[in-house]
């Protein structure tokens, strides 16, 4: 753009100097025509064909600087688009930045819950194992020198829960349940947001 507008210039100054020389022309012909008869005549001829060339030539001048101007114009809008386009871009991708950074927390914090929601799961399953395990063999360690229980009347007392260790079992199976769900909403939502980045 700029390598056009200097040859467009360039032009001008040619055309601009043609002009110039053709005036001086001009005006020595205009002192020839002081003379009478034929050379006169002559002149004044080459006088008009030189007027209107230098007029066309002057036409030719106008164009051609109205030519850089549009040039010109067209090389700042240009430029002004490029400048909003990039300033619009830096925009975008650093929305996007933060928008990444976000979700990386986000990922972080879901980790750091789904990790120690796990470990309270854990706990819970081993505080439930505990309180399903038989009671007769804690009877029997309580009279160690009482008469020892036969196999039959120990079956059924180990298929049997107090009251309180069956409503804590149910209400540990419960808290384990919510866990769980709460567990597998977390994952499915860790997913997402690795998916979205």
């Amino acid at each position: 753009s700029e390598d056009h507008v200097g040859k467009l210039n360039a032009l001008i100054a040619k055309v601009q100097l043609e002009a110039d020389k053709k005036e001086e022309e001009v005006a020595a012909l205009q002192k020839r025509l002081g003379g009478a008869g034929e050379k006169g005549k002559k002149a004044s001829s080459e006088m008009t064909a030189l007027k209107a060339d230098v007029a066309k030539q002057a036409e030719q001048l106008k164009g051609l600087r109205l030519r850089v101007a549009e040039s010109q114009e067209a090389e700042r809008a240009l430029q002004e688009t490029a400048t909003r386009e990039a300033t619009r871009h830096t925009r975008a991708t650093e929305k996007l930045e933060r928008r990444i950074w976000s979700l990386e927390g986000q990922v972080s914090d879901l980790t750091s819950t789904n990790e120690q929601l796990t470990k309270e799961l854990e706990m819970l399953q081993d505080r439930l194992r505990e309180y399903t395990q038989p009671e007769a063999s804690s009877a029997s360690r309580q009279q160690p020198n009482g008469p020892a229980l036969s196999t039959t009347a120990v079956k059924p007392q180990q298929a049997v829960l107090t009251n309180s260790n069956f409503a804590k079992m149910m209400a540990m199976q419960q808290e384990i349940n919510q866990l769980k769900a709460h567990i597998d909403a977390l994952t499915r939502k860790d997913a997402l947001s690795r998916s979205k980045r």
